[in-house]
């Protein structure tokens, strides 16, 4: 079966992608400023939404998942898409789950014809089944907005938005939930136009993601 013989991957491969993952907390893959870095220069209102677990999310002891990061406000690049997953890949690699490589997602994607936006909890189901992950965590940027105005020779931009995160397991039910908005938040990242504010808003959702069952 080709969708098998995606996730046929080495060990050797498996591990290098471990490393990608840890550092993905701290660091930005596309050019964007560290979190650490940017963080003095944040500011804002953020509402703290936790994730909230339903009645199966602990008896079917998931372990394996699959992550899709997907802009549905059609404001944010490939770039921030990205770094939003990056967040969130870190921080469940960090709390003991074991996450299917990002090519292998991307590849089931292309081979079922399947685009990153409003995807459905069918659609994700059927990608965890190719994959053989235990669930599918649909990560979404749902709104967001930026401006920005000039200060002491430089760009100051703001930014809003809001990130949503479900994890549906492959019968098609949604295990756990979260929801994450921000009032506006300032940075002085010149390289992402206000991007970087995406990175606080789902480091903090991430954060609240519960940590693997033992």
């Amino acid at each position: 079966m080709k969708g098998k013989s995606i996730v046929q991957l080495s060990e050797l491969k498996r591990f290098f992608f471990g490393i990608m993952f840890s550092v993905a907390i701290g660091f930005s893959t596309i050019g964007c400023q560290s979190l650490d870095t940017i963080q003095s220069g944040l500011s804002g209102v953020m509402h703290r939404d936790q994730f909230k677990t339903g009645p199966d999310f602990l008896s079917l002891e998931i372990r394996r998942i699959a992550i899709i990061a997907q802009d549905d406000s059609g404001e944010v690049s490939d770039g921030g898409v990205r770094m939003v997953e990056d967040v969130f890949s870190g921080h469940l690699t960090g709390k003991g789950y074991t996450l299917a490589a990002r090519s292998d997602t991307s590849a089931v994607e292309d081979e079922i014809g399947l685009q990153r936006t409003e995807m459905t909890d069918a659609e994700a189901a059927e990608i965890g089944k190719i994959l053989q992950v235990d669930a599918v965590l649909v990560v979404s940027v749902t709104r967001f907005s930026t401006s920005r105005r000039r200060s002491e020779g430089r760009w100051l931009y703001s930014a809003e938005g809001t990130i949503a995160a479900r994890l549906i397991d492959l019968n098609r039910d949604i295990l756990a939930s979260g929801v994450r908005s921000s009032g506006p938040i300032s940075t002085s990242s010149t390289s992402c136009r206000g991007e970087a504010a995406l990175q606080s808003i789902a480091r903090g959702l991430a954060r609240s993601f519960p940590d693997r069952p033992q």
